[in-house]
């Protein structure tokens, strides 16, 4: 009876030390898991625990480098402070607003030309230069050329030092001088501003030659600020549900069309919106590829903006089947906006042209 006794406990002793082994090697396992999960999750973070790591060691050297304001200097200006954090496209455009406002653009008469076709700028420039400085007087600004730009048609662009100076140049007095100095037929062209004007009734008789007059008198705008306005769609292409277009305002003096942009036009005693017109890409309306005009287009047949069948997108009968000849979906149209393709060369010209 001992014997049975001690062979019972004996038993449940072992039964104990397996079950404490069972659940010691399951803690075990656990710990192990736990391990490899906490090892994969690091070697995620690692990358973003180096970039932060190294941007902290950027902003403490740049910390250090900081001069140190002593006491009583002047704070910083909140325009110098903007103006050292901005964005690299917005600097490019600012830059490229601020070389045009110093350049001037002298054509020929049509027909005629301002140089030979094979004069050294050099030359070009030395004879405008000469030029410039016969023809001033006591109210000509400082400065004088720094380059010159020829151009296909026979024009230049002339660079000056100053943007009083181009200013000078681009109002009467100063192309009355620079044009009995230079001995040469010559046409100033002033840069100008394009915007767009949003649903314009169609009715609205923008042609009359009178009605650029009419809209600065009635906005007490500068004479002669608006040099030409045009429908973007002329009104005999619209559909006859449609009584609303937009149109093209050309401006010349780039504050005025700072101005109309933020607060709008009256034309006819209603006030419409204005946008900056954006260089878009082209779409050719023949095989409605970008990059090139229908006049240009290699293509032998006409594709259709709409289905993409070979027929021309006016004469298309489809109303419920679109087809993208360019990305190729079937949920949107070849002239469509959203376009990832259209989206992707609108990127591509925003990069190229900063002042979009």
């Amino acid at each position: 009876m001992l014997h049975t006794s001690t062979c019972r406990e004996r038993t449940k002793k072992e039964d104990n030390i397996k079950t404490a082994a069972d659940h010691i090697e399951d803690a075990a396992d656990a710990l192990y898991d736990s391990v490899e999960t906490y090892q994969k999750a690091l070697q995620i973070l690692t990358p973003s625990l180096d970039a932060t790591q190294e941007k902290i060691d950027q902003l403490s050297t740049q910390i250090s480098k900081a001069p140190v304001q002593t006491p009583g200097t002047a704070h910083s200006s909140y325009s110098s402070v903007v103006t050292a954090h901005i964005p690299l496209q917005v600097d490019r455009a600012l830059g490229h607003a601020a070389l045009q406002a110093r350049q001037i653009l002298l054509d020929p008469l049509p027909g005629g030309t301002l140089f030979p076709s094979k004069t050294l700028k050099h030359d070009i420039a030395t004879k405008i230069k000469t030029t410039l400085k016969a023809a001033r007087d006591d109210t000509t600004p400082e400065g004088t050329i720094c380059s010159i730009t020829t151009l296909h048609n026979g024009g230049i662009i002339v660079e000056l030092e100053t943007e009083l100076l181009a200013k000078w140049l681009n109002n009467q007095p100063g192309k009355s001088a620079l044009e009995s100095h230079l001995d040469i037929p010559v046409l100033f062209h002033q840069h100008q501003y394009p915007l767009v004007l949003e649903y314009l009734p169609i009715q609205m008789q923008i042609e009359q030659e009178d009605f650029l007059q009419q809209i600065e008198q009635e906005n007490q705008l500068e004479t002669s600020a608006l040099t030409s306005i045009r429908w973007i769609k002329p009104p005999t292409k619209c559909s006859a549900e449609q009584w609303k277009a937009f149109a093209l305002l050309h401006i010349t003096d780039v504050q005025i069309a700072n101005d109309i942009i933020h607060e709008g036009l009256c034309l006819e005693s209603e006030r419409f919106s204005a946008r900056k017109d954006r260089r878009e890409p082209m779409r050719c309306t023949k095989c409605q590829k970008f990059n090139h005009i229908a006049k240009n287009c290699t293509s032998s047949q006409d594709t259709c903006g709409t289905c993409r069948n070979q027929h021309r997108t006016s004469a298309c009968n489809s109303y419920h089947t679109t087809h993208c000849t360019n990305c190729r979906s079937q949920q949107h149209t070849s002239w469509s906006c959203s376009c990832p393709k259209f989206i992707k060369c609108c990127k591509e010209l925003d990069d190229k042209y900063p002042e979009n």
